[in-house]
């Protein structure tokens, strides 16, 4: 088989699979994101890049930063004309919103 056909077909399973897993995060609110100890770091860093601000800007930067990087991500992935990757990170950051 040819694998110049297997590779977007692989790329479509990817996505398709993500969005079931995100669709299944928002019923199942409970269960733990498979990124959950990534998400845990970009949002520590969120507090500790933005300590300056003063008390409420820090506590609310953390999830805000936690949002915003996945988010620049999947802009540069699209930017640099890398549809999966940029697809694929966006359903991640669909995912951290409905966590946050």
């Amino acid at each position: 088989m040819d694998k110049s056909f297997l590779a977007p077909l692989f790329k479509k399973i990817v996505v398709i699979l993500g969005a079931g897993y995100i669709f299944f995060h928002a019923i199942n609110l409970e269960d733990p994101m498979l990124l959950g100890i990534v998400d845990l770091i970009f949002h520590e860093a969120g507090h500790t890049l933005f300590f300056w601000t003063g008390e409420f800007l820090s506590i609310l930067a953390g999830s805000a930063f936690q949002i915003m990087l996945p988010g620049i991500i999947a802009v540069s992935f699209y930017l640099n004309a890398q549809r999966f990757e940029s697809a694929f990170v966006l359903l991640w950051t669909a995912g951290i919103i409905l966590s946050v």
